[in-house]
């Protein structure tokens, strides 16, 4: 059983193995020598796949089933098993002892270790589930207490599951399919017990988040005796509710005291384009809620540094909920008198009313959208089945857009309440939604140009009002905005918003966008200019609480979807953003630790279930006289045993708000308008808005004090907005001060520059930008002034540089050609021309056009054009994207060969971990040419102590250079990581070979020679050409010997 098998590997009859990663120390080294902090993130190995390890076999062991118990496919990214069982400790202090052994004895300090990656928990192993039975014990004391609280019928505590395990089953060691099958179903399960079952499910919950946390205690203790130096431990999640479970178990309160930093990923935050019309609510709370509210929580429950670990960024996109801009635009008004008709017995579509010829004369009308014009209309209160109908014709004009403009024409609209399926012509195109669904629906290939057609919408109205809920049109591809990179202003409020709301940093990367951006050194001048100010604090202290109810909301709202109480919280929180009363967002623990004294209003949205204690603590609140603003839905019941709290008399006392329903943001901001007057709640920034078509959609901060501070705005909106800026009587208490203020952007002085006190009372009139921070530097004549830093001319000019040689380039005949590969979605690695940019403009400083094209662009007639294929490898997902993008494209290269191309190919194993050299294999080992491996899984890596630079065996130093064209000249090569080589036909010539003294003696690292007409080189070496290794020794020289070569 379970105690044999964890008894066996104390015995060292159970042992991990672990691959040679001696290149984990090289890329750190040349990390830090570049001035790089180093993240370390060992994580690598999932749940799928990590079952089919043969201990059992190969040492006669009982305990396999026990092995696949603590294992399953619904912990998260590079969890595989659970840390709380002794094999699973045994397992990850194993693992970091094997990793970090290359950085003892280095003196290297390391900026983070993580430990766990994207972590989700949601273990249901056999010491799980008893260690759940034995909290229930704890909790309840009897049977009969657990049940009546439950609302459950076990016999014995022994018998009690989660209830979404009830009826499950799951496979242990599931593939890919299985997995994807069983997260499905293991989700609909947790939707459902929500429901029918929360108390049970969220006694599961909590005990999963005090059982993470307790085994990361023990876990993180072994952890920080793994190496010599200093270890900052770190765990990387988003705090999400977990796709495949629904809830999240990452409790950081509780994680707090053994993590030195949190790596808090917010993933994918986007911007929205306006193109000069105004901003909808919808789009401005999606765009600025992972840049304030996220940062807000996490900055104000975990006071140690956070970082975000992965912000992959999306990009610019069109607004989508912008209703006037699609109206203006659209090519049929549908917003205007339809039919319809309540389909009670559900006959409608066997009636045929989906048709286009179905008489529907007889019909209702109503007015569309029926939320937005008709707020008394049966047809919005009809539960059930619901049709509407409505005919509009489409033009010679439409069918001339479509044949000789080549535009589309899209069906777009927003909100189907509760869902809806929609037909045009009677062929159904749609069908699924909700009540704030947004759709673009091609429709192009189903209307008739020559007359009329017809557009029927089923709407299926669960509960409550139902429709079609804000907006639907029809509006052709040109008017159908499209996805663009950010705007440089964009660019800087990604990184400011992390600064503002309390992050220490962030990495920018996967980013969807050109990855040179010469806006990045002007923006780390910018922050660094004023870090004296901005840095030293956790973030913005706020003037009011507003709690974030993380159990009732089972993790972080809004990253899978936006409940409506989610919206609610929202609208609460933008309300006191854009009024200029920054909140500070507190959990149910903060609330129980009388935090919430200190502040004037505290704010309740939302909150169905709160810790024990939490109501206690409000009501204490309340008798002292502080106010409250509470929701509907708020303070129902508590996490312990579920009794309902008495929340009526919180509602009879002076000072508490009662908000019935989410009311929509404007009449939300005009309620928390209110409500800051009354209370006279005191903005540090005043200010005062010209009139415009546009609500004021921007935050404002002061930082600092009364010495030196800085005025922070971030207009989310789409249009400018003239106001005067005031700063608050009350912040200033010297009023003999003199400020002298400077616009820190543009490195010029605030209007006149200098003011005295009663002037920035009065205020300072400006324009605040679209999408664009600004920072306002206010220093008294008492301070020193802080110096503004600049970014360095030459890094910038040297980056738009190369971002000018990152676009596309149109072939032309006459000149040497080099193609690079590259592939559509290059968000991760280095390839195509950003790979070696010095030998690119080499290459065209000495005639030569460097063109980069993707899978897609390659045809054999396009190759003909080629002079030189140059192929770097980088990540292996990208070249089976360049696969998927092309399926004949090894063929269309073999050929290119042997009739007479050059090919230039460069392919390293397993540096990062997701190398295989695949395109060297793909490309030569068809000839037997491939790069060495130890075993089927370990790579082989010269290694040599005696020659190499930084005292690193892996960057050897290699001096055997044999006489060939391609050497003339070269007496050392400089790699930084390479693999030997082997060419088993002996078809191609060495021409570097490694020393006797190597690990891997008189192997070749790099290959030329013919194949068929053509000429290629093979470089076991990927990272000579780039920029940090190209001018060691005589690589630059070497790299273009073998261009000329070829």
């Amino acid at each position: 059983g379970i105690a044999k098998f964890y008894g066996s590997y104390k015995d060292e009859k159970i042992h991990f193995d672990w691959k040679n990663s001696s290149y984990i120390k090289t890329m750190a080294n040349e990390l830090v020598r570049n001035n790089l902090e180093v993240w370390v993130d060992f994580g690598g190995d999932k749940a799928r796949g990590f079952s089919g390890l043969d201990l059992f076999d190969k040492y006669k062991l009982d305990g396999k089933d026990e092995w696949l118990d603590l294992i399953n496919p619904f912990y998260g990214h590079y969890y595989p098993i659970d840390h709380n069982s002794e094999l699973g400790a045994y397992y990850y202090t194993s693992r970091e002892k094997n990793f970090l052994k290359y950085f003892d004895g280095t003196g290297m300090s390391l900026f983070a270790v993580e430990i766990f990656n994207e972590l989700g928990y949601a273990p249901f192993s056999s010491g799980a589930l008893e260690e759940f039975r034995i909290y229930l014990k704890s909790k309840y004391k009897n049977i009969g207490t657990f049940n009546r609280v439950c609302r459950t019928s076990f016999t014995q505590f022994e018998e009690a599951l989660p209830p979404h395990l009830w009826e499950a089953s799951y496979a242990k060691n599931a593939d890919e399919t299985q997995y994807r099958k069983y997260s499905s179903t293991f989700n609909k399960k947790v939707e459902k017990m929500k429901t029918e079952y929360p108390e049970l499910l969220n006694d599961w919950i909590e005990f999963l988040r005090i059982r993470l946390a307790g085994g990361f205690k023990d876990l993180a203790g072994e952890l920080r005796k793994c190496h010599t130096g200093k270890v900052n431990l770190t765990i990387q999640a988003r705090l999400q509710q977990m796709i495949n479970c629904s809830y999240s178990t990452i409790d950081i309160e509780l994680l707090s005291p053994y993590l030195d930093i949190f790596g808090h990923q917010i993933s994918n935050p986007k911007f929205f384009y306006y193109n000069g019309n105004p901003a909808d609510y919808l789009s401005v709370r999606e765009a600025s809620c992972k840049l304030t509210f996220y940062p807000d929580y996490v900055c104000g429950i975990f006071n140690k540094p956070v970082y975000n670990s992965e912000c992959i960024v999306e990009g610019n996109f069109p607004p989508g909920e912008s209703i006037d801009y699609m109206l203006s635009h659209a090519a049929v008004n549908l917003h205007t008198e339809w039919k319809y008709q309540v389909d009670a017995q559900n006959t409608g579509f066997k009636s045929g009313w989906h048709a286009g010829s179905f008489d529907d004369k007889s019909w209702e009308q109503v007015k569309i959208p029926n939320f937005a014009n008709e707020n008394d209309h049966a047809a919005r209160k009809a539960l059930g089945l619901c049709w509407y109908r409505f005919k509009f014709p489409m033009t010679d004009k439409h069918l001339r857009m479509v044949k000789y403009d080549f535009q589309r024409f899209f069906l777009a609209g927003k909100g189907l309440d509760d869902s809806a399926d929609i037909y045009i012509n009677g062929k159904k195109i749609f069908s699924g939604g909700k009540w704030n669904t947004v759709y673009k629906i091609d429709i192009t290939d189903e209307l008739n140009y020559a007359g009329e057609n017809v557009i029927a919408v089923c709407i299926n109205n669960i509960n409550g009002e139902g429709g079609i809920r804000d907006y639907i049109t029809i509006v052709d591809s040109s008017k159908l905005m499209l996805k663009k990179y950010m705007d440089p202003g964009q660019c800087h409020a990604l990184f400011w918003q992390h600064v503002i709301h309390g992050h220490s940093g962030l990495d920018f990367w996967m980013v969807k966008e050109p990855k040179l951006n010469p806006e990045i050194p002007k923006i780390k001048a910018d922050i660094e200019s004023v870090s004296s100010i901005i840095l030293p604090r956790p973030r913005i202290k706020g003037k009011i609480a507003i709690l974030y109810p993380f159990e009732s909301f089972y993790g972080l709202g809004g990253l899978v979807e936006v409940t409506e109480e989610f919206s609610g919280f929202m609208e609460l929180y933008n309300g006191f953003l854009f009024n200029h009363v920054p909140p500070d967002v507190i959990s149910c623990r903060s609330i129980i630790e009388g935090k919430h004294f200190k502040y004037p209003l505290l704010v309740l949205p939302y909150a169905k279930m709160v810790r024990k204690g939490v109501f206690e603590k409000v009501m204490e609140y309340a008798d002292k006289g502080g106010k409250i603003i509470i929701t509907r839905g708020s303070l129902i019941t508590d996490d312990y045993y579920y009794e309902k709290l008495p929340v009526e008399k919180l509602l009879s006392k002076a000072g508490v708000y009662f908000l019935k329903e989410p009311p929509g943001f404007d009449e939300t901001y005009k309620f928390v308008s209110k409500i800051i007057a009354e209370n006279k709640i005191k903005r540090e920034l005043i200010l005062d808005f010209e009139k415009s078509q546009e609500f004021p959609f921007i935050e404002a901060q002061i930082i600092g004090n009364e010495n030196k501070f800085i005025v922070y705005l971030m207009n989310w909106g789409g249009l400018e907005h003239k106001c005067n800026i005031k700063i608050n009587p009350d912040f200033i208490k010297n009023k003999n001060f003199t400020y002298k203020a400077r616009y820190l952007q543009e490195r010029k002085n605030l209007g006149k520059g200098i003011f005295t006190v009663p002037e920035l009372e009065q205020g300072i009139p400006g324009t605040i930008k679209v999408q664009e921070p600004m920072v306002f530097v206010f220093e008294s004549e008492t301070t020193a002034p802080v110096q503004f830093k600049n970014a360095s001319p030459k890094r910038v000019e040297i980056i738009k540089a190369l971002a000018e040689k990152q676009k596309p380039l149109e072939f032309t005949e006459g000149f040497p050609s080099v193609l690079f590969m590259t592939c559509t979605e290059n968000e991760i690695g280095d390839l195509g021309k950003e790979g070696s940019p010095v030998l690119v403009d080499l290459l065209e400083k000495n005639g030569c056009r460097v063109y980069e094209r993707t899978g897609t662009e390659i045809t054999p007639e396009f190759m003909k054009k080629i002079d030189v294929l140059f192929i770097l490898e980088d990540y292996v997902y990208i070249w089976k994207m360049i696969e998927s993008e092309n399926k004949n494209i090894y063929n269309i290269f073999h050929d290119y060969l042997e009739n007479g191309g050059s090919i230039f190919v460069a392919g390293i194993i397993n540096v990062g971990g997701n190398n295989v050299s695949l395109a060297m294999r793909k490309l030569v080992g068809g000839h037997k040419i491939n790069p060495m491996m130890q075993t089927t899984k370990e790579p082989a890596w010269f290694y040599n102590k005696q020659s190499c630079q930084y005292n690193d065996p892996m960057q050897v130093i290699f001096t055997d250079i044999r006489a060939h064209e391609i050497t003339s000249g070269i007496k050392s090569f400089h790699a930084f990581s390479a693999v030997p080589l082997i060419d088993q036909n002996k078809m191609l010539v060495p021409i570097i070979v490694s020393g006797k003294d190597d690990l891997f003696p008189e192997m070749p690292v790099l290959l030329s020679g013919e194949i068929g007409k053509g000429r290629i080189v093979v470089s076991g070496e990927t990272f000579f050409m780039q920029p940090f290794n190209i001018e060691k020794g005589d690589n630059l020289q070497l790299a273009w010997n073998i261009m000329a070569w070829l």
